[in-house]
């Protein structure tokens, strides 16, 4: 579905978040759409691992779904979705502000937590979010001959959404957990050429 409002889970690649312009945050995002942290001048190379059925039977694919950011401890993030691994002079570059910095989705982080839907790309998590808006999780959500898998997770709904009220309540969130619809330009293209010849 490539309509406006209508998202997916991020694709195979990788997720920059530099906080302040100071401290790197970097995860490798599995075929799956779930996210480990490594240190980014630390990045494993090849194809990332799925998650273990170890992981999964217990609920690690819930937390590793989501990124988790201390809003007390910083007041900015620049996030960037990549395909590829960023080698350490690509790193500094952005860290240093000496590479342009428009492939970056710059959040003021209290506002995103206090009012995300003022924040560009910034969504509140509600109740019917993600079987309404996410791909993955729609009922209907079945492969529509995607560049990028499709791979279902409505089973994971419950879970998802029990996780996301804990940290409402536990983190006094007054608009719910916030979202960010991250740009994947690349991956847009690659899929609207796959739409295009099908």
């Amino acid at each position: 579905d490539m309509q406006p409002g209508n998202y997916r889970v991020l694709r195979e690649g990788f997720v920059y978040v530099l906080l302040d312009q100071e401290i790197w945050h970097a995860y490798q995002v599995t075929a799956d759409g779930h996210m480990r942290q490594y240190d980014p001048y630390r990045m494993p190379e090849g194809t990332p691992r799925p998650l273990s059925k170890a992981c999964t039977g217990v609920g690690h694919d819930v937390r590793a779904s989501f990124i988790h950011v201390d809003t007390k401890a910083y007041k900015e993030a620049w996030i960037a979705f990549s395909q590829d691994r960023w080698p350490e002079p690509v790193l500094d570059a952005y860290k240093a502000q000496t590479a342009p910095s428009a492939r970056f989705l710059k959040v003021d982080l209290a506002t995103l937590r206090e009012t995300p839907q003022t924040v560009l790309h910034g969504l509140k998590f509600a109740d019917g979010f993600l079987t309404d808006h996410v791909w993955e999780y729609r009922y209907d959500g079945e492969d529509f001959g995607s560049r990028h898998a499709v791979r279902t997770r409505t089973p994971r709904f419950v879970p998802i959404n029990d996780y996301v009220d804990d940290i409402a309540k536990t983190q006094g969130l007054p608009q719910g957990v916030p979202v960010l619809a991250l740009p994947d330009p690349v991956g847009a293209v690659l899929e609207f050429n796959q739409q295009r010849h099908l």
